[in-house]
């Protein structure tokens, strides 16, 4: 057998550059997975903004439930809105490995993902003890991360045509 039939040595893989753009997105999924699990319903939100509540004024009261419902709520979807636009921010900086130029690809895997992890914790909810899937759940989640998919491609836009108007070096 000559040496010509052996296949060619791949070339050594750079892991310290995989570890840059992927470990920040799979550290970020594994907090957003055990705030999911372990975050409780209004109740326990109520008990944790009332901690926080008390730590930067001690003379605060309990809240009835009932009464502070709608404050919790825009709370609880802000967190969501935050946990997944990073997400998806971090699944675009991970596709896209420190190349300046947004791919087709990186938008059709981010949109693509918007819609599975909305439609995936929509899913999760029938699970889920007090916790009702909605359509309107859905529908949230997935325009917030499709948003940011929004978003971040018009950024990306902005740089290019900064880089385009730049004047050129001497």
């Amino acid at each position: 057998m000559s040496d010509s039939s052996l296949p060619a040595p791949r070339p050594l893989r750079n892991y310290g550059a995989w570890a840059f753009y992927w470990l920040p997105l799979l550290a970020w999924v594994a907090f957003a997975f055990a705030l999911s699990t372990t975050i409780g319903g209004y109740e326990e939100s109520i008990r944790l903004l009332y901690a926080v509540l008390v730590f930067f004024m001690p003379e605060t009261i309990t809240p009835p439930l009932h009464t502070i419902y709608g404050s919790i709520h825009l709370l609880r979807r802000g967190a969501t809105v935050f946990v997944y636009a990073g997400i998806i921010l971090l699944l675009i900086r991970a596709l896209q490995a420190g190349a300046t130029r947004l791919t087709r690809r990186t938008l059709a895997v981010g949109g693509g993902a918007s819609l599975l992890i909305a439609g995936a914790d929509n899913a999760v909810r029938f699970f889920s003890p007090r916790r009702h899937p909605g359509w309107d759940d859905f529908a949230w989640e997935a325009a917030t991360m499709l948003l940011v998919v929004a978003a971040t491609a018009l950024f990306f836009a902005a740089k290019q045509w900064e880089r385009d108007l730049a004047p050129a070096p001497p």
